[in-house]
């Protein structure tokens, strides 16, 4: 059976003296002795009393506590940037509240209205992929401290952390452009993912700048989902003439794309070569090492909580100036192109 933690009053019964005695007492108020504090103190650490954070954070109306909301930890990007915000909240003297919506819109929802239950201090947000509403971030942006990661929503005014998406883009198309390849592929994400869209305009603009049509048939919108990942990538290989080379939005999307390439028994980069986004942990011990563009994801995540934390401790009255801190990009070439 669970023991109940100690409490104030259970200190108070041991010293029989009143449990406002013991609470200012344990508050170094300067109306209780030197005598009746030392004895607190130590009965405190007796009976093994440990203050309820969260309680007193409803008290003062600071729980102390930031939420952290990601489409999938499991991915390395993410969990890297996870990193980082500990890295900074714990040294500041934060807890991190960590949650996932599986890029799901009504999960997204429902765990940050759970966040606004437990009173964290502030919210560091990436929307999941279904996310094409945002009535519920403009509601908590209107009483909460946020920053918006990664996948950022412009009409919604917070601080933003973001890499440079086009630049990447542009550099990883320009690359393959470069080393011969004349029909170039994009498998891109939702639309609605700012992302996507920037990631996209790079694409276009490498191909333009380069002399290249921009061919409708080559693109593909993707829902990121493992099946619609392969199923894109088989729709490209299949085509009557088929690229020669396929860009994707992410590094999971790029490492189906060489699984369905494989299966039809295509060598890369002869064959296709292929180029993802994230410079992911395993990406350089895929056969062949995948080339891609690498995000600094941990130092991201250390601006967010950065960004975060004085947004929460910037007094009331004084106003804020929102930025967007944008971190460059750099493409890291290795087998697959």
């Amino acid at each position: 059976m669970k023991s109940e933690s100690t409490t104030i009053k259970d200190i108070a019964l041991h010293l029989n003296i009143s449990a406002s005695t013991v609470s200012r007492a344990l508050n170094n108020h300067p109306e209780v002795s030197p005598q009746t504090r030392k004895a607190v103190l130590e009965a405190a650490k007796k009976l093994n009393y440990h203050p309820n954070a969260f309680a007193i954070g409803l008290v003062k109306n600071r729980t102390r506590t930031i939420g952290v909301l990601m489409p999938d930890i499991t991915q390395p990007f993410y969990s890297s940037a996870i990193s980082g915000i500990e890295d900074v909240a714990v040294n500041q003297g934060y807890y991190v509240m960590i949650c996932q919506s599986d890029e799901s819109f009504s999960k997204e929802v429902n765990l940050l209205h759970m966040f606004n239950r437990y009173r964290v201090d502030g919210i560091i947000v990436c929307p999941a992929t279904t996310t094409d509403s945002y009535q519920h971030l403009e509601e908590i942006v209107a009483h909460t401290s946020l920053v918006q990661f990664d996948r950022v929503i412009d009409s919604i005014t917070s601080h933003k952390v973001v890499s440079d998406d086009y630049q990447g883009a542009y550099q990883a198309v320009s690359h393959l452009v470069k080393q011969g390849y004349q029909r170039v592929a994009h498998i891109a994400g939702p639309n609605q993912l700012s992302v996507s869209k920037n990631r996209m305009k790079g694409y276009i603009e490498a191909l333009r700048d380069a002399g290249h049509p921009v061919n409708e048939q080559y693109i593909r919108h993707c829902s990121l989902t493992k099946e619609h990942k392969r199923q894109c990538a088989s729709e490209l290989l299949e085509l009557k003439i088929p690229p020669d080379a396929i860009f994707t939005v992410n590094d999971p999307t790029a490492i189906e794309v060489m699984y369905v390439a494989k299966q039809k028994l295509l060598i890369i980069p002869e064959d296709i070569a292929i180029v993802g986004f994230d410079d992911q942990a395993m990406t350089p011990y895929l056969d062949p090492a995948l080339t891609t563009v690498g995000q600094p994801s941990f130092a991201m995540g250390q601006t967010a909580a950065r960004l975060l934390i004085d947004q929460i401790e910037t007094p009331v009255g004084v106003d804020l100036q929102y930025t967007t801190e944008t971190f460059s990009t750099q493409l890291v070439v290795r087998g697959s192109s």
